[in-house]
C-alpha cells in the first residue's frame, strides 16, 4: 500500500524555478522538507518532482539524462532516501524499521509532508500497533514456547 500511495513523493521538494533549466531542476537547498497540496512551498518557490519531471512527456520538464534524481534525497533529513516507498525492497526496509520502533517518527514526519497528514498517521500507527506489538510479540512467544519443548524432550536425554 505503501508503494502504491508514496511511490517517488521522497523526490517531491521546493524548486528554485517552475520547470526545469537547462535540463536541470534545483532544489531550495534552505528548505529540505518535502512539499505538496498539504505543505506549501515558500513564496516564489515550486514544489516538483525530478521523478514525475522525468516520465513527463511536457518539453518543458525535459531534464538531462546525466542528472541523478537521487541527489535530491541525499540530505541527512530526508534520511538519505533510505526510508522510503518507491520499490518494494525500499519499503519492507522502512517497514522493518518502524516495526523495531527505531526512528518511526521521523519517517511519519517526513511523510506527513508528502501526504494527508491524517492519513499518513493513521497507516504508521496500525503498523506499529499490528506488526510490533502483535505480531512481533506472537513470533517470540512462539519461538520461546518451542525452545521450552525441546528443553523438556531433551532434559531425558542420556547425552546430559
Amino acid at each position: 500500500m505503501g508503494v502504491s500511495l508514496w511511490s517517488g513523493k521522497i523526490y517531491q521538494r521546493c524548486r528554485l524555478t517552475e520547470f526545469p533549466v537547462d535540463g536541470d531542476w534545483v532544489a531550495d537547498p534552505e528548505d529540505t522538507q518535502l512539499c505538496s497540496v498539504e505543505r506549501q512551498c515558500a513564496v516564489n518557490r515550486w514544489c516538483g518532482s525530478l521523478a514525475e519531471a522525468s516520465r513527463s512527456s511536457d518539453p518543458r520538464y525535459a531534464l538531462n539524462a546525466d542528472i541523478e534524481i537521487n541527489r535530491d534525497t541525499a540530505i541527512e533529513d530526508l534520511n538519505y532516501g533510505f526510508s522510503s516507498f518507491n520499490h518494494l525492497a525500499a519499503a519492507f526496509l522502512t517497514i522493518f524499521q518502524c516495526v523495531t520502533l527505531e526512528g518511526w517518527i521521523d519517517i511519519t514526519n517526513l511523510y506527513t509532508d508528502a501526504y494527508q497528514g491524517w492519513f499518513v498517521n493513521i497507516y504508521f500507527l496500525l503498523c506499529i500497533i499490528v506488526c510490533s506489538f502483535f505480531v512481533l510479540n506472537l513470533t517470540i512467544a512462539v519461538m520461546l514456547l518451542k525452545y521450552e519443548e525441546l528443553d523438556k524432550s531433551d532434559s531425558g536425554s542420556s547425552h546430559l
